[in-house]
């Protein structure tokens, strides 16, 4: 067996089988493959890496003895990939972060089951190339479910790890997130068939050459089966399929065997079943744990019409010509006379009416171990002079032709004497009878190799072909999308500030080094200034001065400002965030208020069920509230921007209705200080670029503390980020686009196509199992019988 199995069950090869046979080695394997892809994330930034990481959590699921461990496989990797991709909220949620990410992880468990349907063993080209399209749509069902606002959102998207990759990009702008998603979990499974298909061929050459000549008189080869049985065969067992093999591991019995012309192999795990007939006793047969027994075709025997069997069981017929009779390496073998069998060199013989076989003296019968007894060409057989038999054991005509009888070493023979021939002693015969010896050495020995492996799988007969095309295809997609998907077109250029005032407790404190900042810009000639989310802690319609204070700023540089306002509403109950665009005459009326809140960091789902979670963490202590609507604003000089909040950056559905609302300018205010020193900023400032490419617009992503950054409608980067220790005011010159996207048009089209090869699946094991359920049994009428019945007597 291969290094990952190498069948449907699955099981482990040989070096790794201690750690995959362990529920606990194998579930700790399974979190840390499920781990890897988070490195393809910032500030990892590995994003070559993202199309390899999926390869070792999918060898391993296919691996699973059971649908269910294959589910338990892909429950732990889930569990351990939202973790790694999450382990900055470590610090604010402690436990239950990890309870979170255990819930999320059940999603991955029916992929799991799905990874080892059609890569289980060493799949036929058919199951390959369903598993490229199966199980990137089923990855997407994941990432689609999990990216329900209520659920924690579509963070840490397999396709946003390739926000630095132009190709991905480009895709993106006809597909969206989704689509880049689903092409690198297609080439991580091409991968992985071709790292199936590389075992299949690699492992059984390497058995080949670590063969019985290679390990002659040393100890058997790990991981191998052990056969039961003695070959008869010209070629080995392994070779046709219609050879058969009798397999009993580590099993120390006898097995009983009916000698009666024809060899007879009893079924594994059973003892001498068949009982002596009244012909005569049954002589047994020892197997051991090592040998094989295979028969080839019957021959045909033909006796004379005068020959009879007067009682007792039948003798064995010589072997035909093109028997050879081959014994174990120096086992003596010593028999008394049963009955005799002349043969003689290639010569007819005729049977005598008249000639029996009676009981004589005894004759000790040897046979020589090391010489093997071979015919020449077969030659017409018939029955021994005086073929009729008295009295004797019954014992099995030689094997068809072609055909090998090779017993087990060491085992010594010795046959009752039943009948001898009135002529006297005859020429030994070697009769296939043995005492119970003593249970063998576990393992193939030099006396018992084991069978050669059989060849490899051709390449268009695995995986591999599959594979190749589906890279293939993933290739000439990729290279499709950069040669003819629509590119946004050029439409001038803004300058847009982003102000960060870094680290600053207490929401005073923070107005006043954002003022500080947004003064010193006087004279850019700006068309836009952003700050951060939760920039201004004060309601502004509550604390006029703080409005009149911003609204002097707007006059003195020259442009509006969008800021964000973290406060009770003085028009409505509880806490919003809401970005407010202040222009040079104060307030200029557009407000949106966010939509979509933080799990637990801006309130708790159930708080009646979950509300403890503030005894263990940062949680919210009191529920945000909700906007209703998205909003474009027009903030002068004829430029129409588009507020998000947050991680509302991470939906990918949001910037396209802002997209298709008329926004020329997308931008996200947020504020990561909670997570400084973490991932978080970096992941979050990356999701920009996937936006602004799937949109074909520009996107300014701008931070309290960092990192804020800017790009182009391309999904480049524009201009220098600001980082997290960064306390600044920073100037942009953001190209502007028009022109609509594919992926603004169509939408998340490669989600409904991943739900149409499910549902597709789905019909066809539904049709599957209708076909295989068992047809009742149609019950004819009520037979009559010839007693009346009893409510209808004479019936």
């Amino acid at each position: 067996m291969d290094l990952f199995g190498d069948d449907r069950r699955g099981r482990p090869g040989f070096r790794t089988e201690p750690l995959l046979t362990s529920p606990w080695w194998r579930g700790g394997i399974a979190v840390l493959t499920g781990a890897l892809p988070a490195l393809a994330f910032p500030a990892a930034s590995l994003w070559w890496f993202a199309y390899v990481a999926l390869v070792p959590w999918i060898l391993l699921v296919r691996t699973a003895a059971t649908g269910r461990r294959a589910m338990l496989d892909g429950w732990l990797g889930g569990l351990g990939f939202m973790v790694a991709v999450h382990h900055w909220l470590l610090p604010s949620l402690h436990v239950f972060t990890v309870v979170i990410a255990a819930l999320l992880g059940l999603l991955w468990a029916p992929w799991g089951r799905l990874v080892r349907k059609f890569l289980g063993g060493v799949p036929t080209p058919g199951r390959a190339a369903a598993a490229l399209v199966v199980l990137p749509s089923g990855w997407l069902m994941v990432e689609l479910v999990r990216s329900w606002e209520g659920l924690g959102g579509p963070w840490g998207l397999l396709g946003s790890s390739q926000w630095q990759l132009p190709p991905a990009l480009r895709l993106a702008s006809v597909g969206g997130v989704w689509l880049v998603s689903a092409l690198v979990v297609a080439v991580n499974t091409a991968i992985t068939l071709l790292v199936v298909a590389w075992l299949a061929r690699m492992v059984p050459t390497a058995r080949r050459l670590r063969g019985p000549a290679s390990r002659e008189g040393g100890a058997p080869g790990r991981g191998e089966r052990k056969a039961v049985g003695a070959v008869v065969s010209g070629t080995p067992a392994t070779a046709r399929p219609e050879t058969s093999m009798v397999t009993v591991a580590k099993a120390h019995r006898t097995i009983g065997l009916r000698i009666s012309g024809t060899a007879e192999l009893p079924t594994p795990r059973t003892r001498a079943a068949d009982e002596s007939s009244a012909a005569g006793p049954e002589i047994p047969h020892a197997a051991d744990s090592e040998a094989s027994l295979t028969t080839g075709p019957k021959a045909p025997r033909t006796a004379t019409p005068e020959a009879s069997l007067a009682a007792g069981p039948e003798i064995p017929h010589a072997a035909d010509s093109e028997a050879s009779l081959t014994t174990g390496p120096k086992a003596p073998r010593t028999a008394t006379p049963e009955a005799s069998l002349t043969t003689g060199p290639k010569a007819p013989r005729t049977s005598t009416p008249e000639a029996s076989l009676t009981p004589g003296p005894k004759a000790p019968r040897t046979a020589t171990p090391e010489a093997p007894l071979t015919t020449g060409p077969e030659a017409p057989r018939t029955s021994t002079p005086g073929a009729s038999l008295a009295a004797g054991p019954e014992i099995p005509h030689a094997a068809a032709p072609e055909a090998s009888l090779t017993p087990a070493p060491k085992a010594t023979r010795t046959s009752t004497p039943q009948a001898s021939s009135p002529h006297g002693p005859t020429t030994p015969h070697p009769t296939p009878t043995a005492p119970h010896p003593a249970p063998p050495t576990p393992g193939p020995t030099a006396h018992h190799p084991t069978p050669p492996a059989p060849a490899p799988t051709p390449l268009h007969k695995g995986p591999a072909a599959p594979a190749l095309a589906g890279l293939l295809a993933v290739a000439v997609g990729a290279l499709a999308a950069w040669a003819w998907a629509p590119r946004p077109e050029a439409a001038g250029h803004v300058r847009v500030a982003v102000v960060q005032p870094g680290v600053i407790d207490g929401a005073g404190k923070r107005l006043d080094r954002e003022e500080a900042l947004t003064r010193s810009l006087a004279g850019r000639d700006l068309d836009l200034v952003v700050w951060g989310e939760s920039s201004v802690g004060y309601d502004l319609a509550d604390r006029p001065d703080v409005a009149r204070r911003i609204t002097a700023l707007s006059r003195e540089i020259g442009a509006d400002i969008l800021v964000n306002v973290d406060a009770r509403r003085s028009d409505r109950p509880g806490i919003f965030k809401s970005s407010v665009l202040v222009g040079q005459d104060g307030p200029t009326g557009d407000r949106y208020d966010k939509m979509r809140l933080v799990p637990f960091g801006e309130y708790i789902p159930a708080r009646s069920l979950l509300g403890w979670a503030t005894s263990v963490g940062k949680a919210a202590g009191e529920d945000r509230r909700r906007g209703d609507r998205q909003v474009v604003m027009d903030a002068g000089h004829g430029l129409r921007v588009g507020p998000l909040v947050c991680f509302e950056s991470a939906f990918p559905d949001m910037s396209r209705q802002l997209t298709r609302d008329g926004a020329q300018l997308l931008l996200a205010q947020s504020a990561t200080s909670s997570f400084q020193t973490s991932w978080a900023p970096e992941q979050h400032a990356s999701l920009a670029a996937v936006r602004a490419a799937e949109t074909g617009r520009p996107m300014v992503h701008a931070t309290l503390t960092g990192v804020s950054a800017v790009h182009a409608p391309d999904g480049s980067r524009v201009g220098t980020p600001l980082g997290t220790s960064a306390s600044a005011a920073a100037v942009y010159d953001v190209p502007l686009g028009k022109g609509t996207t594919a992926y603004v048009r169509w939408g998340d089209w490669p989600v409904h196509g991943a739900l149409v090869v499910l549902g597709a699946l789905c019909a066809a094991e539904g049709a599957r199992a209708l076909r295989r359920r068992p047809v009742p049994e149609r019950r004819g009428p009520r037979a009559r019988t010839v007693h009346g019945s009893p409510v209808r007597p004479g019936r």
